[in-house]
């Protein structure tokens, strides 16, 4: 009686099905992974950029207008960008008495945009405000 050698297709199909399923899986906590960073990058410009706003106004007793006039001397490097192509995640509404910037945040990252400060577009939004 001859042996046979080597694996039937039934078999290689059900492992190649395995291999898929676990890509799939992979490449979606990747994806879910990424824009979790990207998010996270963004809550914390907020943050810098609040006490940079912040510093700017114990200084001058004012905020700075626009906006993006206060990264030098105030900021760590520049004000913030967006690194992602064709996502509009900044927004700023600043005047001498008051500021609002936010972060638009990607796949409904909880945002806070609650303040009566901000006042934007649909979409989920990390803001802050000026606390004075």
């Amino acid at each position: 009686m001859r042996k046979n050698r080597g694996f039937t297709i039934i078999e290689l199909l059900v492992a190649l099905t395995i291999v898929a399923i676990i890509t799939a899986l992979a490449v979606a906590s990747y994806t879910s992974a990424r824009r979790n960073s990207r998010n996270a990058k963004r809550r914390g410009d907020m943050v810098a950029l609040q006490q940079a706003f912040e510093q700017y106004y114990l200084s001058n007793q004012t905020y700075a207008t626009p906006c993006s006039t206060m990264a030098t001397g105030y900021l760590q490097g520049s004000f913030p960008a967006e690194t992602l192509v064709g996502w509009n995640a900044y927004a700023q509404n600043c005047t001498a008495t008051t500021y609002c910037v936010c972060a638009r945040l990607e796949g409904g990252g909880g945002g806070n945009a609650s303040n009566s400060t901000c006042t934007f577009g649909t979409g989920e939004y990390f803001c802050v405000a000026n606390q004075q």
